[in-house]
């Protein structure tokens, strides 16, 4: 477990972050220290003294503002970096010579990613596993085409720019999380087929662009959240999400769902939470026979009245075992 600072050193920090290295001393904190959460305390600089960690696997920061320094690659061993920052942060060219470095996790923002030496000497990022969130540049591009080992990325900005459309190239990647800022997109854009668990939020994509998820042909997990997609109407397109096992609808203003046992063949679980609009279900979603549960929570009326509709109908049919789940307790955060 990292090492987590108590609430009674904040304020030394919040005034004066070179401070830190007194409270490594007051509380005796070990060079070889290995796994360190500062995240509870506002940095407005990163500290140098962490540098003297070099025996750090895991750290975790939040910022006020600012970046982290080319001189963080002094921390060779660390696999697990987390950031945070009111602002949008910019990753240094050295953080790709943390040969060991698996995990780089900033929480929120377009963040950007600056490389010259990744070209030269790719294998330096061979180990990363896990990457977010970080503005599809080409400079982003240039780094997923460097990695082999890629299976979770996170990207908050335009997928379609002056300069072209994102290339995934063909790698494990199994989860992405795209953020923000999406203009139309293009034809080209072809997402990796082994992509598995896909979050889209805050996009504002029309429904009409939805059919370039469809077809993914692994995808087993897709949330849609807070403003995805926008418009009234969402009609998915024959033998869509072949193998999607998990659906989740969350704050879209959609009103109508055209949808039919043959666009989802594989789905298990449907969660709509606080699409208020949202008119019906239509009865045939109910006959896809690997469907297990529904589950409404801040819908319509309506909406409601057809899940119990189709959980009747499906009764009489001698489906016993799908499961309708009507306003189940607070509003969930989406995840």
């Amino acid at each position: 477990m990292p090492l987590v600072f108590p609430q009674t050193v904040l304020g030394i920090l919040q005034k004066s972050p070179i401070q830190i290295l007194r409270m490594y001393q007051s509380y005796e904190i070990p060079s070889n220290i290995r796994a360190l959460d500062l995240s509870s305390i506002e940095l407005f600089v990163f500290p140098s003294e962490l540098l003297q960690l070099v025996h750090l696997r895991y750290l975790e920061l939040r910022f006020r503002s600012g970046n982290p320094p080319e001189s963080i690659s002094n921390l060779r061993e660390l696999q697990t970096l987390i950031m945070s920052s009111r602002m949008n942060m910019v990753v240094p060219k050295n953080m790709w010579k943390i040969i060991n470095l698996r995990h780089l996790l900033i929480k929120s923002g377009e963040n950007l990613v600056h490389l010259s030496d990744v070209e030269e000497e790719p294998i330096l990022v061979e180990n990363l596993l896990a990457m977010s969130l970080v503005s599809p540049t080409r400079p982003c591009q240039n780094i997923l085409f460097s990695t082999r080992n890629l299976q979770e990325l996170g990207l908050c900005g335009p997928l379609t720019t002056k300069t072209g459309d994102l290339k995934f190239p063909e790698q494990p990647l199994r989860k992405l999380k795209k953020k923000f800022k999406a203009t139309r997109l293009s034809t080209s854009v072809i997402f990796p087929g082994s992509l598995k668990y896909l979050t889209i939020s805050n996009t504002h994509l029309d429904w009409t662009e939805a059919w370039l998820f469809e077809m993914i042909p692994n995808l087993e997990v897709l949330k849609l959240i807070f403003h995805a997609f926008v418009g009234k109407d969402w009609e998915t397109s024959p033998k869509a999400f072949p193998r999607l096992k998990f659906l989740r609808l969350y704050e879209l203003d959609i009103v109508n769902w055209t949808v039919s046992r043959d666009h989802f063949p594989m789905i298990q679980g449907y969660r709509c939470t606080d699409a208020p609009f949202l008119m019906e279900i239509l009865e045939d979603f109910g006959n896809i026979c690997t469907l297990e549960w529904i589950e409404l929570s801040g819908c319509s009326d309506a909406a409601i009245s057809s899940a119990r509709d189709i959980q009747k109908e499906q009764k009489r049919n001698g489906n016993d075992w799908l499961k309708i789940l009507l306003n189940a307790g607070p509003t969930p955060t989406p995840t």
